[in-house]
């Protein structure tokens, strides 16, 4: 699994509900190595927080699947 796709996996369980205690457990991170990967995902977003972090990406695969399927019907 490439860090890319554990990011994916911890913004996924954010999503969901988890707490950053059951995030550890699922993905057999420490809980300072996933806030560390979720601060960098932050300031790579320009996001002040988390929850805007996950908002903006969810935004952003949304918007992303939209034009997949534009492309597609094209």
């Amino acid at each position: 699994m490439t860090i890319e796709q554990s990011n994916d996996n911890i913004l996924l369980l954010l999503k969901a509900g988890k707490t950053l205690k059951e995030i550890s457990g699922i993905a057999h991170l420490s809980i300072p190595a996933i806030k560390k990967r979720l601060k960098k995902l932050r300031d790579k977003y320009g996001c002040a927080n988390t929850l805007q972090l996950v908002a903006t990406l969810e935004t952003e695969r949304s918007i992303q699947k939209d034009t997949d399927l534009q492309s597609n019907n094209a």
